[in-house]
């Protein structure tokens, strides 16, 4: 029994030192782990602040692509292809042969044109024959007409000539004599309508022959027409590039029949651009001109620097195939994507002109601090120019506006300190005038020695005898005052303005 507790007895100490070790362990893994979740916390809250100052700085977004001008190519005629001159992704340059059609139908209707043209003129000169012809009958007819007038008048005077003796004298004429002489006289009339309407037939054959040429030479006019449209068609047949690029899509090849208009390929130019979908939320702060930085997938490592061009007048939904109708009832608002034409500088794209297509997909990211720079700076200039003075009066002339631009004025002064500086510097008022005053009722700091001498000089003031150059003394600037701050301005066109520099002498 007792050999059985002894070595119980002796286990005891050997346990102690395990338990006495076992808080400082403990103590330090918690320490660490501490440790631990603090760093964990630092650079949480360091990515955080990265993604919300990214955010509220920057607009970024992966919904763009790259673009650029395709140039389809068709026939003008129809016909079919006798040679292809061009392979699939080839390079071409502009006025490049690309198709060869076959001829014939086109050299065919070349000689039917040119055959009816022959026909025309045959025609032509058959007529030009018969409107001689006519003109020949119609100067005969017409001078029948002439002799059957003479033969009438004749008859009409025997006629007349015998009626009148038979009147008088009835053993001088006899019966039969005059009536003899009066059927002549009807005879030579109708001989004469006779002969009249001869000669108006023969006038109506000329003018019916030319009025048949002038139809033959019209119809010649379109024959004409033809036969040139026939020969620009000859030329159609060959199909040259028309811009520079590479040849994206080939649908067409040796024995294809094609017609006009449709498309045998694509020429796509080495001009591309970004096309960017930002949300409308986006687009505060989006400017044209604005600098964007462009990363393209299918370049990566490398980042492409370009500018917003413009702006699409319409969101993307609005110009789909099928714009969605929001007057139907069923309503569900939806962040719409306006498109963003970005174009890329020459000197980005540098020797990845020939790696860059259109359909590629890209990351677009904009700074927008420079955005709020330029509003800065705009605003500024906008205040600056609203406050700058106006050019003072004499008398009551109008007063002319100020073309100096006012860049920033740290002091303004009233009409009193511009005086009183006036006469430090050694000027002396106008002999005439007691009261004088400098004729800058508010003046800046802006305004340099030469403009305010110019000023000074204007309103009859004189230099200093001891001085042929002497300069106004610049105003005290006070640096503690804000860069844009200004007093408030008074306008020289005003009647209590005009008032105050008619009391001053001016």
């Amino acid at each position: 029994m007792a050999e059985n507790q002894a070595p119980t007895a002796l286990a005891l100490p050997s346990t102690a030192p395990t338990a006495s070790t076992s808080p400082p362990t403990a103590r330090g893994a918690s320490r660490k782990k501490r440790w631990i979740i603090g760093l964990i916390l630092i650079a949480a809250a360091l990515v955080a602040g990265r993604m919300w100052w990214h955010s509220h700085n920057y607009e970024e977004t992966e919904n763009a692509y790259l673009d650029g001008d395709v140039t389809l190519v068709s026939p003008r005629v129809a016909g079919t292809v006798r040679e292809v001159f061009v392979r699939d992704n080839e390079r071409v340059k502009a006025g490049d042969l690309l198709l060869n059609l076959d001829e014939a139908d086109q050299e065919i209707k070349v000689q039917q044109v040119l055959a009816e043209l022959g026909e025309i003129d045959a025609h032509v000169k058959q007529i030009d024959a018969q409107v001689r012809q006519a003109g020949a009958e119609s100067a005969s007819a017409q001078a029948q007409v002439e002799r059957a007038e003479a033969q009438a008048r004749r008859a009409r005077a025997d006629a007349s000539r015998y009626s009148s003796v038979y009147a008088d004298d009835m053993k001088a004429v006899s019966k039969q004599e005059l009536d003899g002489a009066i059927a002549a006289s009807e005879m030579a009339a109708s001989e004469l309508r006779a002969q009249k309407d001869q000669a108006s037939a023969a006038q109506a054959k000329q003018s019916s022959l030319a009025a048949s040429r002038s139809t033959l030479l019209a119809h010649k006019d379109v024959l004409l027409a033809h036969l040139q449209e026939a020969r620009l068609n000859l030329g159609y047949n060959k199909i040259y590039a028309p811009v520079s690029g590479r040849i994206g899509k080939k649908n067409v090849e040796v024995g294809s029949r094609i017609q006009p208009g449709q498309q045998v390929l694509a020429i796509v130019q080495d001009s591309v651009w970004v096309n960017a979908n930002f949300k409308e939320t986006q687009l505060a702060g989006l400017a044209q001109g604005q600098r964007v930085q462009v990363r393209i997938d299918a370049v990566p490592g490398h980042t492409f620097v370009g500018r917003i061009e413009s702006f699409s007048p319409a969101s993307g939904a609005h110009f789909a195939l099928l714009p969605p109708d929001n007057a139907t009832g069923n309503f569900t608002k939806i962040v719409q994507r306006v498109p963003v034409k970005i174009v890329l500088e020459p000197a980005s794209i540098g020797a990845f002109k020939d790696r860059l297509m259109p359909g590629m997909s890209a990351l677009v990211e904009i700074d927008l601090r420079q955005a709020r720079e330029g509003a800065s700076i705009r605003t500024a200039q906008s205040a600056a120019e609203q406050q700058a003075p106006r050019a003072p009066v004499r008398g009551n002339a109008p007063a002319a506006k100020s073309a100096a631009p006012v860049v920033a004025a740290t002091r303004a002064e009233t009409a009193d300190e511009m005086e009183k500086r006036v006469l430090e510097s050694g000027w002396s008022r106008p002999a005439s005038r007691t009261a004088a005053r400098a004729p800058t009722v508010v003046a800046t700091s802006a305004a340099s020695a030469d403009e305010i001498e110019k000023r000074v000089l204007a309103s009859g003031w004189d230099r200093p005898a001891n001085a042929s150059a002497a300069r106004v003394a610049e105003p005290a600037r006070d640096a503690a005052r804000p860069r844009i701050e200004q007093r408030e301005y008074v306008r020289a066109d005003t009647p209590a303005m005009q008032h105050r520099l008619r009391r001053g002498g001016l």
